[in-house]
């Protein structure tokens, strides 16, 4: 997964002649293709494909779309206008959204390593973005 998130930003870095919209195009595109796929094959392979969930499975799902497509687009426009290390820096902070939802969704045992692990990230995550923003700032005052 995380050499499809790099591949997908190396690629969203080529395409600067491109606009935004156009990625957001057809990212749902290639989605739907792949479900195809995937419904077609589970259709072959077992008859059926998946049961009906309750409404609150699709109203999260939908919810997931939406947030899907926001950070789509916004990375897209990050890595397009050359704040690709900033954005890079704040993509590991998904790895403490993970350890929140085994802890809080999963409801899986918190151990001393993990909290530490997920403390550490966090902390170097925050503290190399303040840094970058300082560069930035610092910059920016020099060039006026």
């Amino acid at each position: 997964m995380s050499w499809l998130y790099a591949g997908c930003n190396v690629i969203n870095r080529k395409l600067k002649d491109v606009h935004f919209t156009i990625v957001g195009f057809y990212h749902p595109i290639t989605g739907i293709i792949m479900f195809g796929v995937y419904y077609l094959f589970m259709l072959i392979l077992h008859g059926r494909v998946f049961e009906v969930r309750d409404w609150s499975a699709y109203a999260g799902l939908l919810l997931m779309c939406i947030l899907d497509f926001v950070s789509l687009n916004s990375q897209n426009i990050a890595f397009q206008s050359d704040s690709s290390g900033f954005v890079a820096v704040i993509g590991y902070l998904i790895i403490f959204y993970g350890f929140l939802a085994d802890q809080f969704i999963f409801n899986s045992a918190v151990t001393g390593f993990d909290l530490a692990g997920a403390t550490l990230i966090l902390l170097v995550t925050v503290s190399v973005t303040l840094y970058k923003l300082k560069q930035k700032f610092d910059s920016q005052k020099i060039v006026k």
